[in-house]
């Protein structure tokens, strides 16, 4: 049930957060797939110079428009019924831009530029509908639709709901520390990295430059685009370029010499190196080649002549070699998760090679039935729940242990018989821990999403390389949730409205990521 001391006036305005929230959500979300489809980089195979030029000057022309007051209005749901504003300027022309269909065919379209908003971004929505593309729904516009969106997240977990003893600890914390840093000096701590001050959130927020933010968005398109170019071209798998920890303007380059080389020696390549998935990495001490993961790995420090020769190198029958290795794994991952009813996979510190070989010998094992030290009752054992089994270097893991998230941790020089004791003995640690972390997701997914409809950000996430922990990650998502409708707090959330918000562990500074997302360590504070 709802909390019977909520003010209809606070009610009121979680119901405007919901309806702002889905506005700007749905307007980052159509921006970035238009501007993805509509990127000159994407009509690389087409001949016409004049037809990238024509696309650059139409995303030009769009970005400019979302800029005008009326668009940022929508976002802010400063409107109420209709929400639509009429402009009728000279700047704002009729423009002309191409889709490609599925069957490699252009469509034009037009965008009238100076209509309202509604019509503009309704306009977006048809043209990438008739590509094929799944468009998010628009945003809800009728009261009596927003106030039963409101009763269908929160009637049941009130958007301030109990926490406990630890969590409640750390909130008062924060929030006495937030207040604290109204009357700060003024001294820019956000690049801070000798002391903790660059965890003031407040004085992160007044130094934020929002046109960076749009910069830095525009430079992830830009390396999606060339990404997906190259992909297309020389048609891996994928491509990843994550791992070396450049910008995405730097990574776009990157890419686009990388398409250029196929424009000059493409003739000298396979015609597809599918299944091959391309990661571009300073690793030197790997093989640039895995055939049992399906890895190409380039080094970005390489000229292009060291590239060519190492994309030459691949050829048909390496990935027939490819192939059939994968189809060997997949009958050993079968028989494995079949037999034993768990889920194995491999770690991130565990070779492709290891792994296969490590799954070939459980494998045998478990059909020969030569183990020792496992009979039958323990296969029946573990048939009525699945547990996750996680295979990993023996240098980073010597003896088998359960991980907090409820994941069993093995070695790949471990022999089969030590496995499956390993997997017996383990079993009921690794179920509890499972389902703890299963109820703290869960729980965890329920606040982001009331933390999405009251502060109007776009997404919240959990940085990949951190040390953050499922406890601290709810703490950290609590702390903004629990920010006041007033004041400073109002004031912090109006600066993060429209936002993709990333928490952090502990010791790291308020940033900005390269996408344009704003990181914040769970414990942010005023020191």
């Amino acid at each position: 049930m709802r909390d019977n001391n909520t003010s209809p006036e606070r009610l009121t305005e979680f119901q405007q957060c919901i309806r702002m929230t889905t506005r700007a959500t749905y307007l980052s979300h159509l921006r970035r797939a238009f501007l993805l489809r509509v990127h000159p980089d994407r009509f690389r195979m087409h001949p016409s110079e004049t037809l990238r030029k024509n696309q650059a000057s139409a995303i030009q022309a769009l970005q400019e428009r979302i800029s005008a007051p009326d668009f940022i209005s929508y976002c802010q749901n400063v409107d109420h019924h209709p929400s639509v504003y009429p402009v009728n300027k000279s700047e704002y022309k009729k423009i002309e831009y191409y889709l490609e269909q599925k069957c490699g065919r252009l469509q034009k379209f037009h965008l009238k530029l100076n209509e309202g908003v509604e019509n503009i971004l309704y306009s977006m929505e048809v043209a990438l509908k008739s590509t094929g593309m799944k468009v998010m729904s628009r945003p809800m516009v009728e009261h009596n639709t927003i106030h039963s969106n409101f009763d269908m997240h929160y009637k049941n977990d009130p958007p301030y709901a109990p926490i406990n003893d630890f969590q409640s600890a750390e909130l008062e914390r924060i929030r006495t520390t937030i207040r604290s840093a109204v009357g700060s000096n003024g001294i820019n701590h956000s690049y801070d990295i000798n002391t903790m001050k660059g965890r003031n959130l407040i004085q992160f927020l007044k130094n934020l430059d929002h046109e960076e933010i749009k910069r830095r968005r525009a430079y992830r398109i830009d390396a999606s685009a060339a990404a997906l170019v190259a992909r297309q071209l020389y048609k891996f798998q994928a491509i990843d370029g994550t791992s070396l920890g450049w910008s995405s303007a730097s990574l776009a380059k990157l890419l686009v010499s990388l398409a250029s080389l196929h424009d000059e020696h493409g003739d000298k390549f396979v015609h597809s190196f599918y299944p091959l998935r391309l990661v571009l990495t300073n690793d030197e001490f790997r093989n640039k080649l895995d055939l049992y993961g399906g890895i190409l790995r380039l080094n970005p420090q390489s000229t292009q002549i060291q590239w060519l020769e190492t994309l030459v190198s691949i050829t048909d029958d390496k990935l027939n070699e490819l192939r059939s290795n994968r189809k060997v794994m997949d009958a050993n991952l079968s028989t494995v998760n079949s037999r034993l009813n768990i889920r194995i996979s491999k770690g991130y510190t565990c070779t492709s090679k290891d792994f296969f070989f490590c799954l070939q010998n459980l494998s045998e094992a478990l059909l020969e039935g030569t183990t020792s030290g496992f009979d039958d009752k323990y296969t029946h054992a573990l048939a009525d729940e699945q547990i996750r089994v996680v295979v990993e270097s023996p240098q980073n893991c010597r003896r088998s242990s359960v991980q907090r998230e409820g994941i069993l941790r093995v070695s790949s020089l471990m022999n089969a018989g030590d496995i499956l004791t390993s997997i017996h003995t383990f079993r009921h640690e690794t179920l509890r821990k499972a389902l703890e972390n299963k109820l703290l997701q869960e729980k965890i997914d329920q606040k982001k999403k009331q933390l999405i409809a009251k502060a109007g950000v776009t997404k919240v996430f959990r940085t990949k390389v951190s040390s953050l922990t499922t406890e601290q990650y709810l703490v950290g998502i609590e702390a903004l949730l629990s920010l006041d409708l007033s004041g400073s707090e109002k004031w912090i959330l109006e600066n993060l409205r429209g936002q993709a918000i990333g928490v952090a562990g502990s010791g790291q500074s308020c940033q900005l990521y390269d996408d344009g997302s704003i990181i914040l360590p769970y414990d942010w504070r005023q020191y």
